[in-house]
């Protein structure tokens, strides 16, 4: 398969990478593949990216491959230790979304900048800042520079993963204006989602209308996503009524409102709740 890559577009990623000293330049070979904080499939979705996109990448660790976010990518920190953009902690975690439940996916130090882009509660939503990285299956990706024969290899380092989870202060107080929800237009399921999907479905979807209120789950372990709708009664604990998934780079900008929700609703094997995949996010009063 043949691609026409610009010069400038490999100047770009070459200046990107200079950083983490690697200059393989990758063609993603199909559409809607995932993006994931960490080589694992279970780990969380951060951004997708679609055929023929380029991404510089930087090792590979088994069949993943360590890439540098594409700019659309949204990451996380603690906003009490960012001030106008520059981090005033010693040491500062980037997360894979709002919460110490997300995975680490790089480490920001004291005086390093930061491009906000919104806040969740007390979590700064930032641009993909220098030292993150994304991880991609490696059978997804075409070698375009250099040659595939000069990048192959079994050579693996470490993961580079930041250190385990710091303490979180109280939420802070200060508000600050919400991005502006980013509704997901239907989409076809990335190549892994489908594949576990057809695994554990235990019958062909539904289409639904759902209402509620969109929040990130409080905890990943052993959960199909990342945020789940939910209804909420005042004075009693938020009811699950599905996990919300095909849609992640966009979910967060919902956290927290009211919406309808139309999609296919599958009912899986070996869970309480449903799994919804939304086709179009309607914003309620």
């Amino acid at each position: 398969m043949k691609r026409n890559i610009s010069a400038v577009t490999l100047l770009i990623l070459a200046l990107r990478a200079s950083a983490v000293e690697t200059n393989t330049t990758a063609v993603i070979r199909l559409d809607r593949v995932n993006l994931r904080a960490a080589p694992d499939m279970r780990a969380e979705v951060v951004a997708q990216a679609a055929a023929g996109d380029v991404l510089a990448v930087v090792r590979r660790e088994g069949p993943w491959c360590a890439v540098l976010p594409p700019t659309n990518a949204s990451f996380y920190v603690f906003g009490a230790y960012v001030q106008e953009g520059v981090v005033t902690a010693s040491t500062l975690q980037v997360r894979s979304g709002p919460g110490i439940n997300f995975r680490p996916t790089g480490v920001l130090r004291r005086g390093e900048t930061v491009a906000p882009r919104g806040r969740h509660g007390p979590w700064l939503c930032i641009a993909p800042p220098a030292g993150a990285l994304l991880w991609v299956r490696g059978e997804f990706l075409e070698i375009v520079h250099p040659a595939a024969s000069d990048s192959e290899g079994t050579d693996a380092q470490g993961s580079g993963h930041a250190a385990g989870a710091t303490s979180v202060p109280a939420a802070e107080t200060q508000n600050a204006p919400a991005p502006t929800p980013i509704a997901p237009a239907a989409r076809p399921l990335s190549p892994d989602f489908a594949v576990w999907l057809e695994k554990n479905a235990l019958a062909p979807p539904v289409q639904v209308s759902r209402m509620g209120t969109v929040l990130p789950l409080d905890f990943l372990f052993r959960k199909p996503a990342q945020y789940r709708l939910v209804h909420s009664t005042p004075g009693s604990p938020a009811a699950t009524l599905a996990y919300l998934r095909n849609g992640e780079e966009s979910f967060g900008t919902w956290v927290g409102l009211t919406v309808r929700v139309h999609g296919r609703e599958y009912r899986l094997r070996g869970y309480r709740y449903p799994l919804l995949v939304p086709d179009r996010i309607e914003r309620l009063p």
